[in-house]
Protein backbone atom coordinates (compact mmCIF):
# COMPACT_ATOMS: atom_id res chain seq x y z
CA UNK A 1 0.00 0.00 0.00
CA UNK A 2 1.30 3.25 -1.03
CA UNK A 3 1.69 6.27 1.18
CA UNK A 4 -0.09 9.37 0.89
CA UNK A 5 2.94 11.96 0.31
CA UNK A 6 3.44 15.06 3.08
CA UNK A 7 2.27 17.42 0.89
CA UNK A 8 -1.33 15.83 0.40
CA UNK A 9 -1.68 15.13 3.97
CA UNK A 10 -0.71 18.77 5.05
CA UNK A 11 -3.29 20.21 2.47
CA UNK A 12 -6.01 18.09 3.82
CA UNK A 13 -5.60 19.04 7.59
CA UNK A 14 -5.36 22.76 6.61
CA UNK A 15 -8.64 22.00 4.74
CA UNK A 16 -9.66 20.29 7.67
CA UNK A 17 -9.01 23.56 9.71
CA UNK A 18 -10.25 25.61 7.65
CA UNK A 19 -13.39 24.04 7.48
CA UNK A 20 -13.55 24.10 11.53
CA UNK A 21 -13.16 27.66 11.17
CA UNK A 22 -15.53 28.97 8.51
CA UNK A 23 -18.15 26.66 10.54
CA UNK A 24 -17.30 28.33 14.07
CA UNK A 25 -17.55 31.96 12.35
CA UNK A 26 -21.09 30.48 10.71
CA UNK A 27 -22.41 29.47 13.91
CA UNK A 28 -21.36 32.95 15.44
CA UNK A 29 -23.16 34.88 13.04
CA UNK A 30 -26.13 32.79 13.34
CA UNK A 31 -26.00 33.66 16.85
CA UNK A 32 -25.45 37.22 16.41
CA UNK A 33 -28.46 37.84 14.14
CA UNK A 34 -30.50 35.62 16.83
CA UNK A 35 -29.89 38.14 19.77
CA UNK A 36 -30.41 40.58 17.31
CA UNK A 37 -33.90 39.43 16.34
CA UNK A 38 -34.51 39.12 19.77
CA UNK A 39 -33.68 42.88 20.62
CA UNK A 40 -35.18 44.23 17.65
CA UNK A 41 -38.65 42.89 18.44
CA UNK A 42 -38.05 42.32 22.22
CA UNK A 43 -42.10 44.76 22.98
CA UNK A 44 -43.79 42.11 20.90
CA UNK A 45 -41.84 39.12 21.82
CA UNK A 46 -42.38 40.40 25.76
CA UNK A 47 -46.01 41.05 24.67
CA UNK A 48 -49.06 38.78 25.07
CA UNK A 49 -49.06 38.52 20.89
CA UNK A 50 -48.38 35.03 20.37
CA UNK A 51 -51.10 33.88 23.04
CA UNK A 52 -53.44 36.48 21.55
CA UNK A 53 -52.59 36.28 18.08
CA UNK A 54 -51.53 32.65 17.25
CA UNK A 55 -53.19 32.44 14.11
CA UNK A 56 -52.82 36.07 12.50
CA UNK A 57 -48.89 36.81 11.24
CA UNK A 58 -47.19 40.35 13.43
CA UNK A 59 -46.24 43.09 11.91
CA UNK A 60 -44.12 46.01 12.40
CA UNK A 61 -45.05 48.81 9.66
CA UNK A 62 -45.55 52.43 9.33
CA UNK A 63 -48.54 54.03 8.42
CA UNK A 64 -47.93 57.27 6.04
CA UNK A 65 -46.71 59.80 8.31
CA UNK A 66 -43.54 56.87 9.10
CA UNK A 67 -45.09 56.26 12.36
CA UNK A 68 -44.75 52.48 13.18
CA UNK A 69 -47.21 50.18 14.05
CA UNK A 70 -47.65 46.75 16.15
CA UNK A 71 -50.37 44.44 15.81
CA UNK A 72 -50.65 44.42 19.78
CA UNK A 73 -51.36 47.72 19.92
CA UNK A 74 -55.17 47.18 18.48
CA UNK A 75 -55.59 44.49 21.06
CA UNK A 76 -59.42 44.27 22.92
CA UNK A 77 -60.85 46.27 19.34
CA UNK A 78 -62.55 43.98 16.63
CA UNK A 79 -59.94 44.52 13.51
CA UNK A 80 -60.70 44.22 9.59
CA UNK A 81 -56.74 43.90 7.84
CA UNK A 82 -57.02 44.45 4.19
CA UNK A 83 -54.11 43.40 1.96
CA UNK A 84 -54.25 45.66 -1.26
CA UNK A 85 -52.65 47.15 -4.13
CA UNK A 86 -53.07 50.20 -6.03
CA UNK A 87 -53.22 48.05 -9.62
CA UNK A 88 -56.06 46.01 -8.26
CA UNK A 89 -59.01 46.36 -10.01
CA UNK A 90 -61.38 45.75 -6.79
CA UNK A 91 -59.22 47.51 -4.34
CA UNK A 92 -60.83 50.98 -4.76
CA UNK A 93 -64.37 50.14 -3.95
CA UNK A 94 -63.01 47.89 -1.29
CA UNK A 95 -61.23 50.70 0.32
CA UNK A 96 -64.24 53.18 0.25
CA UNK A 97 -66.42 50.43 1.80
CA UNK A 98 -64.24 50.24 4.20
CA UNK A 99 -63.97 53.46 4.76
CA UNK A 100 -67.64 53.92 5.43
CA UNK A 101 -67.74 51.43 7.51
CA UNK A 102 -65.43 52.67 9.45
CA UNK A 103 -67.44 56.20 9.72
CA UNK A 104 -69.66 54.44 10.58
CA UNK A 105 -68.91 52.37 13.68
CA UNK A 106 -66.77 54.13 15.15
CA UNK A 107 -64.43 53.16 17.56
CA UNK A 108 -66.71 49.38 17.77
CA UNK A 109 -64.10 48.76 14.89
CA UNK A 110 -60.47 49.24 14.05
CA UNK A 111 -59.99 48.29 10.14
CA UNK A 112 -56.26 48.31 8.98
CA UNK A 113 -55.55 48.54 5.53
CA UNK A 114 -51.88 47.02 4.09
CA UNK A 115 -50.56 47.98 1.32
CA UNK A 116 -48.34 45.40 -0.76
CA UNK A 117 -44.67 46.46 -1.94
CA UNK A 118 -45.85 49.75 -3.68
CA UNK A 119 -44.08 52.88 -2.98
CA UNK A 120 -45.80 55.25 -0.32
CA UNK A 121 -46.49 58.09 -2.97
CA UNK A 122 -48.22 55.47 -5.01
CA UNK A 123 -50.34 54.47 -2.35
CA UNK A 124 -50.56 57.58 -0.99
CA UNK A 125 -51.89 59.10 -4.31
CA UNK A 126 -54.60 56.35 -4.68
CA UNK A 127 -55.74 56.66 -1.51
CA UNK A 128 -55.94 60.37 -1.61
CA UNK A 129 -57.56 60.47 -4.87
CA UNK A 130 -60.39 57.75 -3.72
CA UNK A 131 -60.53 60.51 -0.57
CA UNK A 132 -60.14 57.68 1.93
CA UNK A 133 -56.55 58.85 3.44
CA UNK A 134 -57.65 59.51 6.73
CA UNK A 135 -60.60 57.09 7.19
CA UNK A 136 -59.01 54.13 7.82
CA UNK A 137 -55.04 52.94 9.49
CA UNK A 138 -53.14 52.72 6.14
CA UNK A 139 -49.86 50.91 6.48
CA UNK A 140 -47.09 50.38 4.06
CA UNK A 141 -45.19 46.93 3.68
CA UNK A 142 -42.75 47.33 0.99
CA UNK A 143 -41.41 43.83 1.57
CA UNK A 144 -44.66 42.68 0.86
CA UNK A 145 -43.88 40.40 4.29
CA UNK A 146 -47.20 40.00 6.11
CA UNK A 147 -49.05 38.69 2.58
CA UNK A 148 -46.24 35.84 2.41
CA UNK A 149 -46.96 35.77 6.40
CA UNK A 150 -50.25 35.07 5.50
CA UNK A 151 -49.78 32.60 2.52
CA UNK A 152 -52.30 34.98 0.62
CA UNK A 153 -52.51 33.61 -3.27
CA UNK A 154 -55.82 36.18 -4.25
CA UNK A 155 -56.07 40.01 -4.37
CA UNK A 156 -57.33 41.81 -2.15
CA UNK A 157 -57.22 39.46 0.70
CA UNK A 158 -58.65 40.47 3.98
CA UNK A 159 -58.81 38.84 7.61
CA UNK A 160 -61.83 39.34 10.71
CA UNK A 161 -60.12 38.98 13.79
CA UNK A 162 -62.33 39.63 17.27
CA UNK A 163 -61.57 41.49 20.09
CA UNK A 164 -60.31 38.31 21.46
CA UNK A 165 -57.82 38.62 19.13
CA UNK A 166 -58.35 35.24 16.69
CA UNK A 167 -59.04 35.31 13.00
CA UNK A 168 -62.56 34.02 12.58
CA UNK A 169 -63.02 34.81 8.76
CA UNK A 170 -60.60 35.57 5.99
CA UNK A 171 -61.98 36.32 2.66
CA UNK A 172 -59.46 35.83 -0.29
CA UNK A 173 -60.65 37.61 -3.37
CA UNK A 174 -63.06 40.83 -3.65
CA UNK A 175 -66.19 41.79 -1.86
CA UNK A 176 -69.28 44.10 -2.11
CA UNK A 177 -70.38 46.24 0.49
CA UNK A 178 -73.26 44.05 1.70
CA UNK A 179 -70.52 40.65 2.10
CA UNK A 180 -68.45 42.66 4.25
CA UNK A 181 -70.60 43.91 6.13
CA UNK A 182 -71.90 40.65 7.22
CA UNK A 183 -68.64 39.28 7.85
CA UNK A 184 -67.88 42.29 10.05
CA UNK A 185 -71.04 41.36 12.62
CA UNK A 186 -69.38 38.09 12.88
CA UNK A 187 -66.35 39.99 14.69
CA UNK A 188 -68.56 42.64 16.61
Amino acid sequence: MREVPKAVKFCYHQGMGLLKNLGTALMIVILIAGFWFVYDNWSWIQSDFFQVYGNVPNFRLQDYLGRYHVLSEFAGYPLVINVWQADNPFAAEELRAFADIQLERGNKIVIIAINRGEPLSLAKGFTDKLGVTGNIIFLMDLSDSFYKALGGFQMPETLFINKEGRMVDRKHGPMKMPEIKQRIERIL
